[in-house]
C-alpha cells in the first residue's frame, strides 16, 4: 500500500469515527463493524476518540453491539501493551496524564489492570510506572501509585487552580503522601494516608490525615485534623491565615464517625514519628483539598451576659464550598437550655450540677461499653476511650478518661444518620456545654472553677492559654453517673 493510499485509509477511518461518535444510533451496528474491519488504522492519534466511542456505547442494549464494542475494547487493550503500538508506555513517557487514565479506565477485570500496570515493554524492559518516572509528570506518577482499586474510579476535585486533579496529585507526589489504608464503614470507604503535620502553618503541630472518601463509586479528597483539647478527629472545612475554620454550624458538625475516629487514633499511635511537611509545599497542596482565606478570622466585640461575665468571642466561619442540599441537615440538640434558674457563663451553665441531659432516653447507658481502647493524645497523654450508646440506642457517645481517672464527653453521633461524601454524618449531635473538655481556653471558662494552683499563677501575672476544668466536670450529673454505674466491658 502506497503512502497516499495509507493516508486516504486513515482519513476514511477518521471520518467513520466522527460519524459514530457524533451521530445517533442509526446504523450503529453496521458502522461499528466497519471500525472493527479497519482496526489496523488504530493509532496514537485516534485511540482516544475510539475510547470515547467505547465508553459511549458500552451500555447500549443489543447483544450484537455489545459484542462489537467488547472486541474493540479488547483490541485497544492489546494495542496498549503490545501488538507493535505500546500506547500506554509511549503516553506515560510523554507525561500524557489524561491519555494514560483513559487507557486504564477501559480495563474490565483486575487481571487486565494488573497486566496493564506491571507488564514491561519488551524493547525497554520498563513497566508503565517506570515510563512515567522517565516522563517526569508528578501527577501521573502519583496517580499510578494509588492502590489499584482507586485507579478506575472517578475523582471529584473541585478546588484549586486548573487542572484540579493533576494539581491535587502533584501535591501528593511533592509531599510524598501515599494511600496506605482502606477503612470500610457502613456504605463509605476512607482511603487514607499516614498521619503528618504541616509546619509553619495554621495547623501548628496538629496531626493531619488525608483521605479519599469513596461514596457511590466516586472519590472525594478530604483532610482531617486532630483537635487539641477535644481530642477528636474532625473534617477540615476551611483555613484562615491564623485559624482553622469550623463552619457556621460549629465544630461539632465536623466530627467524623466515632469508630473512624478511633481507627485514626490507631493509625496515629502506630507511627513512631509523625512526618513533618514543609508549610509552603503543604499550602500548595491544600488549595485542592480545603477552602482557604488569607484573611485573619473576623471577631465581633466582646459582649456580656446578664450576670456581667465575659462571654467568648464569636467568629465568622464559613461552610465548605462543596456544600450541597443532599449533604446538609440540621443538628440534633442535646445541649442544656438557658433559663433564669440555669444562667450561662461563656456558654456554660454557671451551676455545674445543672449541666445535664434533659431527656432520660438520650442519656448514655453506662451499664455496657460498646467499645474500649487506649489512645494517645499529645495534649493529654494516655487516654482510655470508652464508647456507650444512649438509653434509646439512637446515639453513640465517646468518653475519654486520663490516667488520673478524670473523664469528659468528647463527642456524640446519631447512629442512623448516613455518612456523606464529606466523611461526616449528615445530621449531627449538638452537645454544647455537655462536651466541656478536660482543658479549656481560660477566656472561655468560668473563673470560679479554675484550680487553686492555676488561680495563683494567674494572680502572679501568668498568661494561661488553657486551664483545667475538672472542678466543674466532676459535679456534672453525667460525669458522676459515669463513675456510679457498674458496667460490662465487651
Amino acid at each position: 500500500m502506497t503512502s497516499i493510499q495509507l493516508h486516504q485509509l486513515q482519513q476514511h477511518f477518521s471520518m467513520l469515527l466522527d460519524q459514530v461518535e457524533n451521530t445517533s444510533n442509526e446504523d450503529l451496528s453496521k458502522r461499528l463493524k466497519l471500525i472493527w474491519d479497519k482496526r489496523g488504522c488504530i493509532d496514537e492519534k485516534n485511540v482516544m476518540q475510539l475510547i470515547r466511542i467505547v465508553k459511549k456505547y458500552d451500555t447500549t442494549s443489543g447483544n450484537s453491539i455489545k459484542q462489537i464494542i467488547e472486541k474493540i475494547r479488547k483490541k485497544i487493550f492489546d494495542l496498549s501493551i503490545g501488538d507493535g503500538k505500546w500506547f500506554i508506555y509511549s503516553f506515560a513517557r510523554a507525561g500524557e496524564f489524561e491519555k494514560v487514565r483513559a487507557l486504564i479506565n477501559i480495563v474490565s477485570t483486575d487481571d487486565e489492570l494488573k497486566t496493564l500496570l506491571t507488564k514491561p515493554q519488551i524493547q525497554f524492559n520498563q513497566n508503565v510506572v517506570e515510563c512515567a518516572i522517565q516522563g517526569r509528570n508528578q501527577a501521573l506518577i502519583a496517580y499510578l501509585n494509588l492502590p489499584y482499586p482507586l485507579l478506575t474510579k472517578e475523582i471529584i476535585c473541585k478546588k484549586g487552580e486548573d487542572p484540579k486533579l493533576e494539581g491535587l496529585l502533584s501535591g501528593m507526589y511533592t509531599l510524598n503522601l501515599k494511600i496506605n489504608y482502606c477503612i470500610v464503614y457502613e456504605d463509605v470507604k476512607y482511603h487514607s494516608t499516614n498521619c503528618f503535620t504541616i509546619i509553619n502553618s495554621s495547623f501548628q503541630k496538629r496531626p493531619l490525615i488525608f483521605a479519599f472518601i469513596e461514596k457511590e463509586n466516586k472519590l472525594y479528597p478530604r483532610l482531617f485534623w486532630l483537635s487539641k483539647s477535644q481530642a477528636t478527629w474532625r473534617r477540615l472545612d476551611k483555613t484562615f491565615k491564623d485559624h482553622i475554620g469550623k463552619t457556621r454550624s460549629g465544630e461539632e458538625r465536623l466530627l467524623i464517625p466515632i469508630r473512624i475516629n478511633l481507627r485514626f487514633f490507631e493509625i496515629l499511635n502506630e507511627q513512631d514519628d509523625i512526618q513533618p511537611l514543609d508549610g509552603s509545599l503543604g499550602n500548595d497542596f491544600l488549595q485542592y483539598v480545603v477552602a482557604k482565606s488569607d484573611k485573619a478570622v473576623k471577631k465581633t466585640p466582646r459582649t456580656k451576659d446578664k450576670k456581667y461575665h465575659i462571654v467568648q468571642d464569636e467568629q465568622t466561619l464559613v461552610q465548605d464550598e462543596d456544600s450541597s442540599v443532599q449533604d446538609e441537615s440540621g443538628p440534633f440538640s442535646l445541649k442544656p437550655r438557658e433559663t433564669p434558674e440555669n444562667f450561662f457563663i461563656n456558654g456554660i451553665p454557671a451551676i455545674s450540677s445543672k449541666n445535664d441531659f434533659e431527656d432520660n432516653a438520650v442519656k448514655p447507658n453506662f451499664t455496657k461499653v460498646e467499645r474500649s481502647q487506649v489512645i494517645t493524645s499529645a495534649f493529654y497523654g494516655r487516654l482510655r476511650a470508652n464508647v456507650f450508646l444512649s438509653n434509646d440506642e439512637n446515639i453513640r457517645f465517646l468518653f475519654l478518661q486520663n490516667d488520673l481517672g478524670h473523664v469528659f464527653l468528647a463527642g456524640a453521633e446519631l447512629i442512623n444518620s448516613p455518612i456523606t461524601r464529606r466523611g461526616i454524618r449528615k445530621k449531627w449531635v449538638k452537645l454544647g456545654s455537655l462536651s466541656l473538655p478536660l482543658k479549656e481556653y481560660q477566656k472561655q471558662f468560668i473563673n470560679e472553677f479554675i484550680s487553686d494552683s492555676e488561680k495563683e499563677e494567674i494572680r502572679q501575672g501568668e498568661q494561661l492559654t488553657y486551664v483545667q476544668t475538672w472542678n466543674y466536670l466532676r459535679e456534672m450529673p453525667c460525669i458522676q453517673n459515669y463513675y456510679a454505674i457498674p458496667r460490662q466491658i465487651q
